[in-house]
Formats: C-alpha cells, sequence, structure tokens
C-alpha cells in the first residue's frame, strides 16, 4: 500500500523486522488485493513505480452492491468504480480492458501486452490470467485513443482470448449502456482487512509515541489486545474496527483523492484510531483503554499522507502542541 516519508512502518524496538515481514505478506497483502482502496492504490502506485506488471487482479468478494427496486443494470457496476478509478489516475486515454469471472477481475493495460515480444513474458501473464481464458462473464475496455481497438484487439491475441470477447468501451458517450436510477456500494470488513486497517492506525499512534519519548505507552498492558489482535488475529474483529462512512457510491462514482488519512485521540477514556484511505471509507479503530493518565483530553493527532509524493502532511495545522513543538507529538490536540 506504499512507504511514506517519514517512514512510519514499525522498525527497530517497535516491532522486529520479522513480525513486519509477515504482516505485510498477510494482511497488507490481502486488504491490496481484496479491497477497492487497495486496487485504488494500486492504480496510483503504478503511475510512480517502473517494471509493473501490466495485469491488476482484483477479489471483489468484499464489496456488495444495493439497487434500488426500478434499476436496469446491463453489465456488472463494478466497472463503473473502475472507471470512476481509472479517471482519477489519469489512466483513461491509453486502452485498458477489464474482465470479471464470478467475483475476481482482471485490468490489462492493452497497449503494453499488445507490444510484449518476450514470449516468456507472454507465458507468464497467460498462466497469471488462466481463469479469465477458461471463460469471462464480463469483457469491456476502455480508452479514448483513436486505435484503442486495433490495441484491444492486439492485446487479446497475445494472452489468447478470443478476439470477440470485447466490442466496445465501457460507457461510451455516443453509446451509453443502460443503468437506471441509483445504486450503492458497500465493503465488508473481515478479520485481515481489520487487522490491517489497525496495524496502518496502531503504528501511526507509536511512531508518534516514540518521537514524543512515550512509546512505552504503545506496550503498556491496555493496548495488548489490540497488538495481539494485530499480530495473530485473536479478539473479536468487529470490537476493535467499525466502519463509519461505508457508502463510497451514490448515484455517481465518487471520485476520491490520493491521501490515506490517519489520526487517533482519547474518546470517553479509549485511545481511538481514525484511518480513510482515498476518501473511500471512514474506519473507526477501538485500541482500548488509554495508557495515558495525564492531559488526557490533549491526546491526538493526525496526518494526510499523499501517494503521489509520498510525503506527509499535518492535519491539526490549527492546532498547537500542548507539551512540545515536535510535529509527532501525542500531546498535540487542542
Amino acid at each position: 500500500m506504499g512507504n511514506f516519508q517519514p517512514d512510519l512502518f514499525f522498525q527497530g524496538d517497535v516491532v522486529c523486522d520479522q513480525c513486519n515481514s509477515e504482516l505485510g505478506k498477510t494482511v497488507e497483502k490481502h486488504f491490496a488485493e481484496r479491497s477497492f482502496e487497495g486496487l485504488i492504490a494500486r492504480l496510483l502506485l503504478r503511475r510512480k513505480t517502473g517494471n509493473q506488471s501490466p495485469v491488476i487482479l482484483y477479489d471483489s468478494s468484499l464489496l456488495k452492491f444495493h439497487f434500488s427496486s426500478e434499476t436496469v443494470i446491463e453489465y456488472d457496476p463494478l466497472f463503473l468504480l473502475v472507471k470512476g478509478a481509472l479517471d482519477k489516475v489519469g489512466f483513461t486515454k491509453d486502452p485498458i480492458l477489464l474482465l470479471k469471472k464470478d467475483n475476481f477481475y482482471a485490468l490489462i493495460f492493452a497497449e503494453e501486452v499488445a507490444n510484449l515480444k518476450s514470449q516468456n513474458k507472454i507465458k507468464k501473464l497467460r498462466y497469471k490470467i488462466r481463469n479469465f481464458r477458461k471463460g469471462t462473464e464480463t469483457a469491456e475496455w476502455i480508452g479514448d485513443r483513436d486505435d484503442s481497438a486495433e490495441i484491444v484487439q492486439a492485446a487479446l491475441t497475445n494472452i489468447g482470448l478470443k478476439s470477440g470477447s470485447s466490442s466496445e468501451s465501457v460507457n461510451d458517450d455516443e453509446h451509453p449502456k443502460l443503468i437506471r436510477s441509483s445504486f450503492m456500494a458497500f465493503q465488508d470488513v473481515d478479520v485481515n482487512s481489520a487487522r490491517f486497517v489497525t496495524k496502518v492506525a496502531f503504528e501511526y499512534f507509536s511512531y508518534c509515541a516514540d518521537k514524543s519519548g512515550v512509546l512505552s505507552n504503545a506496550f503498556s498492558e491496555e493496548l495488548k489486545p489490540v497488538r495481539d489482535f494485530i499480530k495473530e488475529g485473536t479478539g473479536n474483529a468487529k470490537n476493535f474496527v467499525s466502519v463509519s462512512d461505508n457508502n463510497f457510491v451514490a448515484q455517481k462514482v465518487k471520485q476520491g483523492n490520493n491521501h490515506y488519512f490517519v489520526a487517533f485521540e482519547t474518546v470517553s477514556g479509549n485511545l481511538i484510531g481514525k484511518v480513510a484511505f482515498m476518501d473511500t471509507i471512514a474506519y473507526q479503530v477501538d485500541f482500548g483503554k488509554s495508557p495515558f493518565s495525564l492531559a488526557n483530553n490533549r491526546i491526538g493527532n493526525g496526518h494526510a499522507l499523499n501517494l503521489t509524493d509520498k510525503k506527509m502532511k499535518k492535519m491539526y495545522a490549527g492546532k498547537t502542541p500542548v507539551l512540545s513543538g515536535n510535529e509527532f507529538s501525542v500531546y498535540n490536540k487542542g
């Protein structure tokens, strides 16, 4: 999901490298591959990183759609969400092929695939989309170039898909597909997704605690349950993570931004983390009873993490640190 400056990932005496690596390979990978925020993040990060695969796979099993009673759908509504995300990151000019089978989707950057000459790379791509090659439920492409159709055709040939599986662009202005009234999209939060969201909020809190000279509070007995939940998945995920804003599509695709937002504060004696990725779903994380006995009503901090330049910006710009001038002070909520 990206690295940032300063480095917020657990390191040194905060969490061992092995634990952080294992969490990256499990809960972070799970969130990146199965959440819609993860899909958008992978699209955004792809623009800034070279040597990326021309195929992005997305498991939409956590995504749920709700339609008004009079809605008529002629194709899968996820393509509207994907098109909105592609619009946001500037990918709609070059042709992209979108495939669906069951809950799985493939986003194929057609020009890159069409230009592949290496038979070894083509073979690897064909293996990556092997389930789609056995039959797709829906195949669409988007692209504003005059030669988009030819590029898509060449890409289909390279990856061994039938040429008739894609024939027109998604929601073309001249030939719009029928979708009546409104629909809403909600995303379930499973255990591993909750663990990842909790990890993001807790590592931010730990970083601020370290910069404030109170890192021991992150290892307090009060916060042991949340640490165990992150590391082992023990406990009920619903006791740790709740969603305050889950509907991220209504009428039209909501255009998110390219920021992660993360913060924490004390509420009724509990330490509460807050996380949102690209202005989609707002998560609230209950760490447990606050380990701070003094200045309890002054505990808190928040930053926005920019996926484009990989830097952070303070959210509480108008607040003055109570006990220090440190931007990451935990005593920072006015």
